[in-house]
């Protein structure tokens, strides 16, 4: 969302629905959050492992581990935004 994007959350009636929407959002050149973060972390990566190296730690062994931590600790409480929900007919 820095980056000017925009997050869509869909409350499929069944899967076929689902399918649908997901499709639709391929199409129109969506990503998934997934994807998104993996850009994300390529984007952190090398100033994380310069940090982490510097101290002593072998990057390269401790990675996914360190990943996981630095993703969790982004998930800790923070002041609370006013988020407005929209809901998508489609």
């Amino acid at each position: 969302m820095r980056r000017g994007r925009t997050v869509v959350f869909v409350e499929p009636a069944d899967e076929t629905q689902a399918a649908a929407v997901r499709q639709t959002l391929a199409d129109a050149g969506a990503e998934t959050v997934d994807a998104a973060s993996e850009q994300w972390w390529i984007g952190l990566r090398s100033a994380e492992k310069e940090s982490y190296t510097a101290d002593g730690g072998d990057f390269e062994r401790d990675e996914t581990h360190y990943r996981k931590g630095f993703s969790k600790r982004l998930r800790l409480p923070r002041p609370k935004v006013n988020l407005t929900r929209t809901r998508l007919t489609i």
